[in-house]
């Protein structure tokens, strides 16, 4: 299955599993957990994100957009989930709480479906751009076709008249052609551009361990500096990779509120396979209770990244 048609089926499987089996999982009997639930929905749109560098500009932006309206949309729903546990505690869904559980849901399905739909808009827009070029390119050969048999025609004629007297005329002749410089791969770089935190804290202070075929890569790690706070305006980092056919990447982080010793961690199951260029992602982290050894099915802060080629 080539790169595109993955893509395909997986927008194709997320239109289902959104319109049918998202709904479903909201079954007031059970105790619904989003990092269960909504697998199948990090595994496509993961999917999506490894293979988007053979779509165009457009597709790949349009697609973006989706993913991250989807994933913005599914968060609320998590909170609204949240909020009324918290308030109601287990049981059935009253049905005020119901109805806007449903309209959520109603959202996030039909705006999944608009970008769908467009993605399938620019996929013809594509295909057709695409036969008429390649009808121009063959007329454009016949057209070259034609001036090369004038030239031929016209050097055998030269060729005919140097014979005949060197000394009238001369054709001149290309001694020296530029060299072709070969492209080199000088590697990848991976660059953490920034962290976010769900809640946001004014006060927190975090320590993210980036793992790449085993090897680990520590942001901060600049000087003495070992705590970075998490800002809008907080610096990223960049680090060369050794060379390698695939990266396998995976992220850690620790948190601390300034002026507490006490630290926590995040963590998640999810490893990103990297190998074309370049690629920019998202990774999501969850919290983790190392008493219960359990992880939260929430999402508590993201990582934002980017992986390109060494000039």
């Amino acid at each position: 299955m080539s790169e595109v048609e993955k893509i395909d089926a997986s927008i194709a499987a997320l239109r289902g599993y959104l319109s049918a089996e998202l709904v479903t999982a909201f079954d007031s009997k059970k105790h619904f957990e989003p990092n269960r639930d909504w697998a199948p929905i990090r595994e496509h749109c993961q999917q999506i994100r490894m293979n988007d560098h053979v779509l165009t500009p457009l597709q790949r932006d349009n697609l973006a957009r989706a993913i991250g309206t989807l994933e913005r949309n599914l968060n609320s729903i998590v909170e609204m989930l949240r909020d009324y546990s918290k308030e109601h505690g287990g049981g059935a869904y009253e049905k005020g709480f119901r109805s806007r559980l449903e309209k959520a849901l109603e959202k996030t399905i039909s705006e999944f479906d608009a970008a769908a739909i467009r993605h399938q808009e620019l996929k013809k827009s594509e295909e057709a751009n695409s036969s008429q070029s390649l009808v121009e390119r063959y007329l454009n050969a016949l057209k070259s076709n034609r001036v090369i048999a004038i030239l031929i025609v016209a050097g055998l004629v030269l060729g005919a008249i140097v014979q005949f007297s060197e000394s009238i005329l001369k054709l001149p002749f290309v001694e020296d052609m530029l060299p072709v410089t070969p492209v080199k791969d000088g590697g990848r770089t991976l660059r953490i551009e920034r962290v976010e935190l769900f809640p946001e804290s004014d006060t927190a202070e975090i320590r993210v361990s980036a793992f790449v075929n085993g090897t680990e890569f520590r942001y901060p790690s600049v000087a003495s500096v070992e705590w970075l706070k998490v800002a809008p305006s907080m610096s990223g980092q960049t680090f060369k990779l050794p060379k390698a056919e695939t990266y396998e990447l995976r992220f850690e982080m620790r948190k601390r509120e300034r002026g507490i010793s006490e630290e926590g961690s995040l963590v998640s199951l999810e490893t990103v396979s990297l190998k074309a260029v370049p690629f920019s992602g998202t990774y999501k982290l969850h919290g983790f209770d190392p008493s219960s050894k359990s992880r939260s099915g929430t999402v508590d802060a993201e990582i934002t990244f980017t992986f390109q080629a060494i000039e």
